[in-house]
């Protein structure tokens, strides 16, 4: 198989399953890795295992300004 050819000196190798159409990796990616991966292929179907990193939400900016011109508004007092 192509993908251990390539991927196996790393660490990775892949297993196809004939009767399902399926590639997997045989092993779990580390959490400090990162994959990429991108579908353009129509009958090509990616699913991992990846859990989605929550975004900040816009209060959370709107929170984060507010305290700065907090502290530099009593910064200001103070030093007066």
């Amino acid at each position: 198989m192509l993908f251990n050819t390539d991927f196996g000196s790393a660490g990775y190798t892949a297993s196809y399953d004939e009767t399902t159409d399926t590639l997997s990796l045989d092993q779990a990616t580390p959490g400090t890795d990162l994959m990429w991966f991108a579908d353009s292929d129509a009958g090509l179907d990616l699913i991992g295992d990846n859990v989605p990193v929550p975004a900040p939400e816009p209060s959370a900016l709107l929170v984060f300004g507010s305290a700065l011109l907090a502290v530099d508004l009593l910064r200001q007092v103070s030093a007066t």
